[in-house]
């Protein structure tokens, strides 16, 4: 069994502060889901948009809101086969999922 510092330690990693602007929010299953963009980094590139897993609602399309997510996601493998050689490859998709630090 881990210690509590081991416990404390642990929270510090896959975790992340996103800021940014609700664009839309949905409901289903028991869980919110909110779409929220960033603000870009520099004028040349663009903002990010990402969505938000949530037991509550995080706020109303067009409020800034900040926060505290932990990173997930899974991955999903498949075979292909290659157009120009008929070879059978494999290939994967990766997700990344955000979810929200909530007491």
């Amino acid at each position: 069994m881990p210690s509590p510092d081991q416990n404390a330690v642990a929270q510090l990693f896959n975790v992340a502060t996103i800021r940014g602007r609700i664009e839309s929010s949905r409901f289903h299953e028991q869980n919110y889901y909110t779409v929220v963009t960033t603000p870009a980094p520099d004028a040349y590139s663009h903002p990010a948009t990402l969505e938000i897993c949530s037991k509550v609602a995080l706020g109303s399309k067009g409020s800034d809101v900040t926060v505290g997510v932990r990173l997930g996601g899974n991955v999903r493998r498949f075979e292909h086969t290659d157009k120009l050689t008929g070879e059978i490859k494999k290939g994967a998709e990766y997700k990344c999922r955000l979810f929200a630090i909530e007491d």
